[in-house]
């Protein structure tokens, strides 16, 4: 039984990895690829003057810093450790970028099922294509 889970597993890995190389390549995601980083790189949600790239730098794809000093890791698996367990409670991409939105932006984060959410949230993904899926694992 135990095997055939493991097999199961694999083969929806397996199937997610290419509907995801798939889904990359449609005009619609690489509208979303280039508006959630449009979002990152500018977008303020009525806080403090920071955006997303102010501590992810380069569009995430480097290490930056919080205001505070505290170092932050790149984004480029970010989409492939998530969602992530913490004290018991399971934290997942969106819950992530709300809470980055509502703590060193201080600003509105973008809501559930919005249309800012989801690009953001397409955005960060598109930074993991090629990275081993590792959930609960350490953002690089």
């Amino acid at each position: 039984m135990k095997r055939l889970f493991s097999q199961g597993l694999f083969a929806a890995l397996a199937l997610c990895a290419f509907s995801t190389s798939y889904a990359a390549s449609s005009p619609e995601v690489e509208a979303l690829v280039k508006e959630g980083h449009r979002l990152f790189t500018t977008e303020k949600f009525n806080g403090n003057g920071r955006v997303c790239e102010t501590c992810h730098v380069a569009g995430g794809k480097t290490a930056g810093h919080l205001p505070n000093g505290k170092p932050m890791p790149s984004l480029m698996n970010a989409a492939a450790v998530f969602p992530r367990v913490r004290h018991g409670q399971v934290t997942s991409l969106e819950d992530q970028v709300r809470k980055c939105v509502g703590g060193a932006i201080e600003g509105t984060p973008p809501e559930y099922g919005s249309k800012e959410l989801g690009a953001l949230s397409v955005y960060i993904t598109s930074l993991s294509e090629g990275k081993a899926i590792e959930l609960g694992g350490t953002p690089q």
